[in-house]
């Protein structure tokens, strides 16, 4: 399996992927991520333990085990013949403290192997008796929400200052899972940082720019509010959240960016329960989407492929009894 997601999934065992008896399990630029063991083991995969084969530059991350007796949330089972390259097996969660968090069996080491985190909640270590392969880095690798970060498939793109980037070692594959040309040395897991952007961090001069949107709350909370520098104005949809509202930009020229941050500020619950982004050159021809997701705090911040386009329209995909606010809208 090559550039491919495995996500969202749900079983009682093997949550993403079981990999039965005497298989050859092939993994090259895969994400598997936010799959869920609901009461026994294998968030992500559950292996045999006589597979072969090997897992090269994916990303398994975020799976989960929340039974009471459950752990193993990343890899179940699995031997020295299923090989493990520059691979990230990190955030994965467990139901049962003292047992393994990420792997439950030691795979072959090809190198370049990330593992986070290894500290277990009821005391104790993932180091060194429950290593997901030799000589694994021990750290956090900084990765973004799973999301349309280009490409047809959902990934989870590292942060620019990650740990795993340029750490790997062997085999690294020509491109990432979402068809983009991979640095050298490669990054860990299946993507690439989804931005390359030296100036990512200053925010586009907002002058002159136009603001719709799909309602708002009244004339102290107009979509301009969004924009005017002032975190204690807001622009608000004065309706709970529903599927299709919009909040649209004109910038009135090109412009390249590669990151949008929507501040709600003291309005704390009026995140966007989901949304999907799009930009255009002309406000009619929008294409697809280049970021879904959902926000999760006061602040969300939404990270995409390099992008120029003059407008940006975010379309509420989710829905919840609060209002929809942005106090600051800035574009990177």
């Amino acid at each position: 399996m090559t550039n491919s997601s495995v996500s969202n999934n749900t079983a009682n065992n093997a949550g993403g992927m079981y990999v039965g008896p005497s298989s050859v399990l092939n993994l090259t630029n895969a994400t598997v991520a936010k799959n869920t063991a609901a009461t026994g083991l294998g968030g992500g995969l559950f292996v045999d333990s006589n597979v072969s084969g090997q897992i090269l530059n994916s990303t398994i991350a975020s799976n989960q085990t929340p039974g009471p007796y459950s752990f193993g949330a990343g890899i179940t089972g699995g031997n020295a013949n299923l090989l493990l390259g520059n691979t990230i097996i990190a955030n994965n969660t467990v139901g049962n403290a003292y047992n393994p968090i990420n792997c439950t069996q030691k795979l072959g080491n090809l190198g370049g192997n990330l593992q986070y985190p290894l500290t277990r909640q009821g005391g104790g270590s993932d180091d060194p008796g429950a290593l997901c392969s030799d000589g694994v880095i021990e750290a956090d690798p900084l990765l973004g929400q799973l999301q349309s970060n280009g490409g047809p498939t959902l990934t989870m793109a590292p942060a620019s200052n990650s740990p795993a980037i340029a750490k790997g070692i062997n085999n690294c594959p020509a491109t990432d899972q979402r068809g983009q040309t991979r640095q050298t040395p490669c990054t860990l897991g299946a993507s690439e940082p989804s931005n390359s952007s030296a100036n990512q961090d200053t925010p586009l001069n907002r002058s002159g720019w136009n603001v719709t949107a799909s309602s708002n709350a009244g004339s102290g909370q107009t979509p301009d509010k969004a924009i005017d520098g002032n975190p204690n104005t807001r622009w608000s949809t004065g309706t709970s959240q529903t599927n299709g509202q919009y909040f649209q930009v004109n910038m009135g020229t090109t412009q390249t960016f590669s990151k949008l941050v929507l501040d709600a500020g003291s309005s704390t619950n009026d995140y966007p329960r989901g949304y999907a982004v799009y930009v255009s050159n002309d406000g009619q021809n929008w294409g697809s989407a280049i970021a879904n997701s959902s926000g999760s705090s006061a602040v969300t911040t939404i990270t995409f492929p390099t992008q120029s386009a003059r407008y940006i329209k975010i379309v509420q995909t989710g829905s919840t009894g609060w209002w929809w606010s942005i106090a600051e809208f800035n574009v990177y």
